[in-house]
Parts: structure tokens; C-alpha cells; sequence
């Protein structure tokens, strides 16, 4: 295989880039989600957080999930608003009855969380009970979310109250070390006046840089890189300068040394009910710039990382089923070059934990669509990313766009070629100047689909 050299700085040489189609993995399951009949309730927005709460652009991310409710047996989705005419037209085209059954509000309420909407409308709960699938599955796991699987008398997959601890970034540090698995060198911190005194420890035990992250940060918002040279010389006079602009005392944040060099990787596991577990999903990152340390991207994974996140995965699952925390969960790790571990002072070929999501992650939630576009088959010809397109673009030109270059997949099955948008809401709404699109080869060659990806990219410059 020749050398893939996305358009995003991560580069894969052919001798080195070597990854696995997880479907043959024995440890595992990346179809679980597949064989249940799911109500989906992709409700985001979070309480006590400047990043989500009243952000009608980032709630309507639950438009992603949708794949989550195909399968063997179609669901229900419920969603506060349609989906922008054209983008659902190109679903129901590519799709057809594989979707889920659609609920959505008559009535809209900008910036409230649709679980808090569902919760407020008696018939709304009613239609979703009268097409109900056999469990409760979303986003952000909620007491909101909780109340409705009670309502419509089935099971949820969820646990509030951990998601609440372990899926914020100060509870993740307490989780980590309750299962005994490393992370870096991590600082709670709920006053400015704190960072002076936390970087100087860092400098100390050899960061280069610092990251600070807001407790309920996501994607690339809520987090800020800064040198430790600078912040240990200057932050005491303006120690705001070093915070991201979403940081709130009463929310707190954590400060984290950054481990340069270091691959990120993330992993999902299922938690069943019963206590058994299942590794659903792996993913290497494609990051880009120093604010999005979320992933803008994804490619397969390599066998030679699992061989060290799967020890620190058995770990976790145990740490998950102590806690009853039923359902889906992605951690993000990084694994850091042997210099920097050595360096650091953190066991050779460890991954550190460094991001819990309590929720299906984008990696989980991207797996949805290449199963549903491919009808079960995952693969290793497939890349993940988000495409820049010019401010007031709408889903309608970017999928006439892509139609008319032979790019825009327009058939499903294991042979399915080209590329899939979605995510139209954000750009309709003008909310955000980014898509969701994932890149197929029919050749399961993720070299082509790293290609496709890039004339995508090019398309829209």
C-alpha cells in the first residue's frame, strides 16, 4: 500500500500502516448495536457548563445519530427538528425503510434539551410509546432521560449519576485511579488565581506545554494549549489569558500535562445489563491544530496499538460494571512515544486514559453510518472528517455538489463507493461552516478513501 497522507498532517507510511478490520477481532462486537430495537434520544445539552447549555447549534448535533436506530430492526428516533428537506431526501433515497420511525416536537424550543422537551409533552411521550423499540439509548445520559425509559416502561441504557462524575473531566481523573490506570499529570482547578502554582508542578516534572479542559468539554471546544515556559512567567498577571473562554469556577476544569508526539486513539465498550461487556469499536485520530483536541477525524486502527489498549480496556469495563454504568462508552487515550514515556516517568507501551465519554462518542456514532452505508460490513476502507465549506452554505449545495461530481454515495451495500454528508442542520441554520462526511471504498482500500476524502476537501476550498 502506498503511503495515505490525509489533508489534515497525519501521515501513514506504507510499512507502518497497517490496520484491521475489527468485525475479524475476537475481542470485538463492532454490530452489537445492530440487533436491538433502540429508541433513539440523541438529547444533548449539558447543566452547568458554558459549551452546550442554551446552544441550539450543538443540540442539533442529535441529527447524527440517526444510523444508531438502523439495523435489523429499525427504531425510533426522535429529534427536535426535521432534517433540512434535501438532506432528507438523500437519506430516504439511500436508505429507505431501514431508517427509524421519526418523532419530533410540533412545537420547537430553542436552546432546551429534548429530553426536558419529551418530558414536558404528555402526547409526545405517547406517540414515541405507541412505535417504542425495548430500550432507551441517547447521548448525554440525564435523570430526564432516565424518567422517560420509566414512562414508556422499558430499560435505559444510561447511568446519570456516573455519567456525571466520570463523564466530566475532573470525576474522569477520581474514575482513572480507581482502576488503577495511568493518565498525565492532571490538576483540578476552579479559580484562575490556581494555574500559577499547578503549572509551575508541571514544569517540574518535565510537560513542555499544559491543556486546560472545562469539565463537560467536547469536540474541539473547551480546551486550550499553552507553553509551560510562558503560562510559570506570565499567568500570574493575567491568568484568564490561559483558560479557554468557556470556563466557568462553578463548572471547574482540569490541568493536564500535554504529551507531545503521542498517537491518540479512542476505544468503545457496551455494557449489557446483565454485567457482560463487549469492545464495540477502536478508532486512530486525525487531529488538526492546537484546538481541536477532539478528533476531527478518524481512520481504521492499527493491531499494534490494540495490543495495548485492550489490557487497559478490561480494566475500564470492570471500573464500568462496578458502577452499573449500563450502556455505551468511549474512552480517548493517548499513547505516547517510549522516549516520552521514559521521560515522563510512565510504563513503556501504556496508553494514558485521558477523555471518558459516558455516551456514544463520535467514533461510535461515525461506525453507525459505515455499517448502515455498507449494510453490516465495517472494514478497513473507510476515513472520517469534518469538511470546511464557506460561511451561508446550505446541506442542498453541498449534496448537489458532491452529485454532480460523482462523489456523493447514492447506493448502499458492501460495494458502496464515494462519500456521505450529513449534519445539514448546523449549516442550514447557520450554526457552524463544517460537515460530517465519511469516505468509502468499494475496494475496502482506505488509501481511495483517504483520496475521496481529499477531493471532498478540494471541492469546497
Amino acid at each position: 500500500m502506498a503511503s495515505i497522507a490525509p489533508d489534515n498532517g497525519a501521515i501513514f507510511m506504507a510499512k507502518e500502516y497497517c490496520p484491521i478490520d475489527l468485525v475479524q477481532h475476537p475481542e470485538f462486537k463492532p454490530l452489537v448495536l445492530r440487533s436491538k430495537n433502540l429508541v433513539v434520544i440523541p438529547s444533548q445539552g449539558e447543566k452547568g457548563t458554558k459549551i452546550i447549555t442554551g446552544e441550539e447549534g450543538e443540540m442539533l448535533y442529535e441529527h447524527r445519530q440517526e444510523a444508531e436506530g438502523m439495523g435489523d430492526i429499525p427504531g425510533v428516533f426522535a429529534s427536535r427538528v426535521n432534517l433540512p428537506e434535501a438532506e432528507e431526501k438523500y437519506r430516504q433515497e439511500l436508505f429507505g425503510e431501514s431508517r427509524p420511525k421519526w418523532v419530533v416536537p410540533n412545537v420547537r424550543k430553542p436552546g432546551v434539551p429534548l429530553d426536558q422537551i419529551i418530558l414536558s409533552d404528555p402526547g409526545l411521550v405517547r406517540e414515541i410509546g405507541v412505535n417504542s423499540g425495548s430500550i432507551v439509548y441517547g447521548f448525554n445520559q440525564t435523570n430526564e432521560m432516565a424518567e422517560i425509559a420509566c414512562r414508556l416502561g422499558i430499560k435505559y441504557y444510561g447511568n446519570p449519576d456516573f455519567a456525571g462524575w466520570a463523564g466530566n473531566k475532573i470525576g474522569l481523573s477520581e474514575f482513572l485511579d480507581e482502576c488503577g490506570l495511568p493518565t498525565p499529570l492532571t490538576f483540578s482547578l476552579h479559580q484562575a488565581s490556581q494555574l500559577h502554582a499547578q503549572a509551575v508542578a508541571l514544569d517540574e516534572a518535565g510537560y513542555k506545554k499544559l491543556v486546560v479542559k472545562v469539565g463537560h468539554s467536547t469536540g474541539g471546544m473547551g480546551h486550550l494549549i499553552s507553553g509551560l515556559a510562558e503560562v510559570v512567567s506570565k499567568c500570574k498577571d493575567d491568568p484568564l489569558k490561559y483558560l479557554p473562554s468557556e470556563f466557568m469556577p462553578e463548572e471547574g476544569a482540569v490541568v493536564q500535562g500535554w504529551v507531545d508526539g503521542a498517537v491518540s486513539v479512542s476505544l468503545a465498550t457496551f455494557v449489557e445489563f446483565d454485567g457482560s461487556y463487549a469492545f464495540t469499536g477502536a478508532q486512530a485520530h486525525l487531529v488538526e491544530g492546537q484546538s481541536a483536541l477532539g478528533a476531527i477525524g478518524a481512520m481504521p486502527i492499527e493491531e499494534k496499538y490494540l495490543d495495548s489498549m485492550l489490557p487497559v480496556g478490561y480494566k475500564l469495563a470492570q471500573g464500568y460494571i462496578r458502577h452499573q454504568a449500563w450502556g455505551p462508552h468511549t474512552m480517548g487515550m493517548l499513547i505516547p512515544t517510549p522516549e516520552e514515556s521514559e521521560r515522563l516517568g510512565f510504563p513503556i507501551g501504556i496508553p494514558l486514559c485521558n477523555d471518558e465519554n459516558s455516551r456514544p462518542g463520535a467514533s461510535t456514532i461515525s461506525k453507525a453510518w459505515i455499517l448502515a452505508l455498507r449494510e453490516g460490513r465495517y472494514g478497513i476502507g473507510w476515513v472520517v472528517s469534518k469538511i470546511k465549506v464557506p460561511k451561508g452554505t446550505k446541506i442542498s449545495h453541498v449534496i448537489e455538489k458532491l452529485q454532480s461530481s460523482g462523489l456523493l454515495i447514492e447506493k448502499t451495500g458492501s460495494d458502496a463507493q464515494g462519500v456521505f454528508v450529513f449534519n445539514g442542520s448546523v449549516l442550514d441554520l447557520g450554526y457552524e461552516d463544517k460537515f460530517y462526511a465519511v469516505a468509502i471504498s468499494a475496494k475496502d482500500d482506505p488509501l481511495e478513501a483517504a483520496g475521496i476524502m481529499k477531493q471532498v476537501k478540494e471541492a469546497f476550498l
